[in-house]
């Protein structure tokens, strides 16, 4: 179950949110929203439970793995687990690392799942707007779309606060236009997402 604080600065955002999250249709790669709870402090989400880590641990991990094995003093390595202030969570890896038939069969089965998933939002149009590692979550080569707390179902939207700005599409980030589409800023950052892995 997952706590939403009703104080929040789209407080009145949520139930709508909310609401398009449970107007989704069953689908192997996306969370279930099974029910909702209404407290007068918090509105509680009763979420489909997926062990397993966000796809952005995933990646640290992969990263961390490399690092330490090119790195012969392992002092010298520091781990932490953060959101990169650039896309950029792999590109210090040597290419034969990065390239690997496994790792890159891996990559593929990932990203046709994210795919997937972002896709049968689109046909239920349904929009995201936070697509990015840390709302995937992976489970033995299985991926999950979560946090709908940013969806629309608008297909032009004028809302430029639309996910984490590494991720984000270059609109929302430059503030270049009065409106975008919240379907091709989805795209976008799944093109940043896969170009981290």
């Amino acid at each position: 179950m997952f706590p939403a604080p009703r104080h929040r600065s789209s407080d009145s955002d949520l139930p709508r949110q909310v609401t398009i999250h449970q107007s989704l249709r069953l689908h192997p790669n996306i969370v279930t929203l099974y029910r909702t709870l209404e407290t007068s402090s918090f509105l509680l989400l009763l979420l489909e439970y997926v062990p397993g880590e966000d796809l952005f641990y995933f990646l640290e991990q992969a990263r961390d793995h490399y690092d330490l094995d090119s790195n012969p003093n392992p002092s010298d390595s520091i781990s932490t687990s953060r959101t990169p202030p650039t896309p950029s969570l792999l590109s210090n890896l040597h290419p034969s690392q990065l390239l690997s038939r496994t790792r890159l069969r891996l990559i593929a089965s990932m990203f046709a799942q994210m795919c997937d998933a972002v896709a049968a939002c689109h046909a239920q149009n349904v929009f995201h707007r936070d697509i990015k590692p840390e709302n995937f979550i992976e489970r033995k080569v299985v991926v999950k779309l979560t946090d709908f707390g940013l969806s629309t179902t608008d297909l032009e939207s004028s809302d430029m606060d639309c996910g984490s700005a590494p991720y984000m599409s270059y609109e929302c980030r430059n503030n270049v236009a009065p409106t975008y589409s919240p379907r091709a800023a989805d795209v976008w950052s799944l093109g940043i997402v896969l170009l981290n892995m």
